[in-house]
């Protein structure tokens, strides 16, 4: 009697368990590969809303500057190394506010500069929010192009972003012309 048994033997069986194994492996590559672009995807995002509020506080800062009545340019020194922040940390970090152009809060206008005197001490740049561990860190400088007849009213505002992804340090900048367009 000649019985033919169905089923795979067990070299078959080896073999389609590998090819699985090697789609699978592909399958979870490609998935993490994805997962990590869209976490420094986020990151470049979030770094450059912060670039912007950054500009958008150094606008405001200026403006502020006419309401109180003090220089369009005051408080927008060169050769510093300043942080911008929406909101008082000064209970946070020992930051200096003690000139009348720094620290401003007016009419609903909150903008403060503080100047930081060790640029090395990443923690005077660190972004809080709320209870989260900070993750971002921004600082601004100012430089003043020239100072002839046609751009004594004009100063550059140069902000720098900063993150750590995977040991390694990503960083975005951005630069902004301002302008005395309130001349008296």
């Amino acid at each position: 009697m000649n019985r033919r048994v169905s089923g795979f033997t067990l070299f078959e069986t080896l073999i389609s368990v590998g090819l699985l194994s090697i789609m699978l492996f592909g399958s979870v590559t490609l998935i993490l590969q994805m997962v990590i672009a869209t976490d420094h995807n986020k990151n470049v995002v979030t770094a450059s809303y912060m670039l912007q509020e950054c500009m958008e506080l150094t606008r405001n800062f200026r403006d502020s500057r006419w309401k109180q009545n003090l220089q369009w340019d005051c408080g927008l020194v060169a050769d510093k190394k300043f942080r911008i922040d929406g909101s008082d940390i000064s209970e946070k970090l020992p930051l200096t506010t003690d000139d009348a152009c720094y620290g401003t809060s007016f009419k609903g206008d909150y903008v403060y500069l503080y100047e930081v005197e060790n640029e090395t001490d990443e923690g005077q740049f660190q972004i809080f929010w709320d209870e989260i561990e900070p993750y971002f860190y921004r600082k601004i400088h100012f430089t003043h192009e020239d100072e002839t007849q046609d751009k004594q009213d004009q100063v550059l505002a140069h902000c720098e972003v900063w993150w750590y992804e995977r040991g390694e340090r990503e960083n975005l900048e951005m630069s902004m012309g301002l302008t005395n367009w309130h001349k008296r």
